[in-house]
């Protein structure tokens, strides 16, 4: 909350006063009789020092109004506008674009938005000391800020030693236990991980992909997948349910995790601790389930907090401690998160019964990171004048499909991207008069034909053959 002090009545109350105060002198001089006159001057004298004190302390004590900005952050639900946002809260469609640094009205379900409301309000302040304080400039902090300063839990405090014991507690439930094995393409050791004494789960490292980028990083595949008739049964659609389910049966179950390439990655979808799906994904629990984020990541030391990027958006992001130090540190962030993971271990447990007790989350939060902006993408295509939104292109469920399944693998930008390119090839080398009557089995099969990445010709191919059978 911003406080803007605006003065209004310092000079004119002294003023006033005053007037007032030289009357009341008058009066007090003519109501003294002749034979009083020996006391006049004593009191003409008590009477002046009477005003001064009093007119200095009305100067020093002024009636303000202060001009109060009331900020909080809200997630876009289904059906908001940013029209329906400003009545609702009582500012203007523009203050919104600008506190939020929005270059259109198009806004899309899970997006924070920083609202800021501004309220006037009298007081009546003491300035005899106001030279020591700060100036306004120092004062006056940016509403972002302020946000991030109420929803960032502070573990750097006096309390720190406190919740780092909590943590160290916690993280003692889970006991990992090594054994080394090898085969004919080397060594490798096979982790079993118990929570107060029951097995939970067991991975290996030293993963055999070509993706492989951390030998030490683990491999956990025993979670349960996500369903078409989980997601229908949560009442989303049939073309959300269907390609969240594809999505599901190439990616992962519900508890799955991979360490081994770097990324850090969790749930059906692979949720990124590197790339910031992951960060979003925790921000939705947080919003909607506190207590399961609490019970199975904060309580642990894996906190989400909020910053401001180099654009001036609110971004989210998980942090983890380390109450026995890590490099250094006890708070850790980017790539230090992961790293601290696969060498401490005990946090998989965390994550392992976590995503088995967000299901539900993982599929909204899917729905709101991939499936959404895949279907609002606009396309460039050559040869048209302006760009063509993707709905006008895929219309049937493995079209939609397909896109979702693209941005989940290359992310929503590199899935527009690689389409473009598909697309234009086929307007080359065909000449389709109008790229709206291409229909949606003849784009997948030219994305496998034109893809350069294998695991997107492998990926389609499979959804080609799944929309055979159920054609």
């Amino acid at each position: 909350m911003t406080k803007v002090n605006k003065t209004f009545t310092g000079k004119v109350l002294p003023f006033l006063f005053s007037i007032f105060g030289l009357f009341g002198l008058f009066g007090i001089i003519n109501s003294n009789d002749c034979n009083n006159r020996s006391n006049l001057n004593s009191q003409k004298f008590f009477c002046t020092l009477f005003l001064l004190i009093f007119t200095s302390f009305i100067s020093l004590n002024k009636v303000s109004a202060e001009e109060i900005v009331e900020s909080k952050v809200y997630v876009v639900k289904r059906g908001d506008t940013l029209y329906k946002l400003s009545k609702n809260f009582g500012v203007s469609v523009n203050e919104i674009l600008d506190q939020n640094n929005l270059s259109h009205t198009n806004i899309l379900i899970g997006q924070r938005l920083i609202i800021s409301k501004r309220v006037e309000r009298n007081t009546f302040r003491n300035t005899s000391t106001e030279w020591l304080r700060p100036s306004n400039s120092q004062n006056t902090q940016n509403n972002s800020q302020q946000v991030l300063r109420h929803s960032n839990q502070n573990y750097s405090n006096s309390n720190s030693a406190m919740a780092f014991y909590g943590f160290q507690m916690a993280r003692n439930d889970f006991q990992v236990y090594k054994q080394s094995h090898s085969n004919q393409n080397g060594e490798f050791n096979w982790f079993t991980i118990t929570h107060k004494g029951r097995v939970l789960a067991s991975f290996r490292d030293h993963v055999e992909s070509k993706y492989s980028f951390r030998k030490d990083g683990i491999l956990y595949s025993g979670g349960q997948k996500i369903t078409y008739d989980y997601i229908k049964n949560l009442n989303y659609d049939e073309n959300i349910s269907y390609a969240l389910a594809f999505v599901s049966s190439n990616e992962g179950g519900a508890s799955d995790l991979n360490f081994y390439d770097g990324a850090g990655s969790f749930g059906f979808i692979q949720f990124t601790i590197k790339y910031g799906s992951f960060a979003k994904y925790v921000a939705l629990l947080k919003e909607q389930d506190y207590p399961t984020y609490y019970n199975y990541l904060e309580k642990y030391g894996i906190v989400h907090e909020q910053y401001i990027n180099e654009k001036g958006l609110l971004m989210d992001k998980v942090v983890v401690y380390a109450p026995e130090g890590y490099k250094g540190r006890t708070k850790l962030e980017g790539n230090m998160v992961i790293n601290y993971i696969i060498d401490n271990k005990k946090l998989y447990g965390a994550l392992i019964m976590l995503g088995q007790a967000t299901k539900a989350t993982q599929v909204e939060s899917a729905y709101q990171q991939y499936y959404l902006p895949a279907q609002n993408l606009e396309l460039q295509l050559e040869g048209m004048r302006r760009s063509i939104n993707i709905d006008k292109i895929f219309k049937t469920k493995f079209g939609k499909t397909a896109i979702t399944d693209l941005s989940v693998k290359l992310g929503v930008h590199g899935a527009k991207m690689e389409l473009e390119k598909v697309l234009n090839k086929m307007i080359r080398n065909v000449n389709y008069s109008n790229i709206k009557y291409i229909s949606d089995y003849a784009i997948i099969k030219a994305i496998i034909k034109y893809s350069s990445n294998p695991l997107v010709k492998k990926r389609m191919t499979k959804l080609l053959n799944g929309s055979a059978q159920q054609s």
